[in-house]
C-alpha cells in the first residue's frame, strides 16, 4: 500500500488494519529535470484545476471559498474546474450557486 503521507500511513494500519510492514509513503512530487518549467507571460485568466474524489476529506469546499474571495477582493481572472464524482458533488454545486461564483465548472470523471 502506498500512502502519500505519513498521516495517511498511520490512518491506514491504525483504522484499516493493513500490517504496517507493507506500507510505505512515496510522497506526491513532480521530477523539475523531466518537466522543466516553462517561461511564459501571464494571461488574463488563471485557471484553477482540482481533480480527485469528491469527499470532505479532500477541501473542495475550502477552494471554492478560496475562489469566492479572490473575486470579493477584485481579482475577476479566476476559473475553476473541478474534475471527479464523489458524495458531496450536489453540496459543492449548492455552494457555488449560493456564493454566485462564474467560471467554476463541474466536468465529472475525468480519465
Amino acid at each position: 500500500v502506498v500512502p502519500v503521507s505519513e498521516t495517511i500511513a498511520r490512518r491506514d494500519v491504525a483504522d484499516v488494519f493493513l500490517p504496517a510492514g507493507k506500507v510505505r509513503v512515496i510522497r506526491n512530487g513532480v521530477s523539475l529535470g523531466r518537466f522543466p518549467f516553462a517561461e511564459r507571460r501571464p494571461g488574463p485568466v488563471a485557471r484553477i484545476a482540482y481533480a480527485g474524489q469528491l469527499i470532505p476529506e479532500k477541501g473542495v469546499p475550502t477552494l471554492i471559498d478560496a475562489v469566492h474571495r479572490l473575486r470579493q477582493s477584485g481579482v475577476t481572472g479566476v476559473e475553476l474546474r473541478v474534475a471527479g464524482k464523489g458524495a458531496q458533488e450536489p453540496e459543492l454545486r449548492a455552494q457555488v450557486d449560493r456564493l454566485g461564483l462564474p467560471g467554476v465548472r463541474f466536468l465529472g470523471h475525468t480519465d
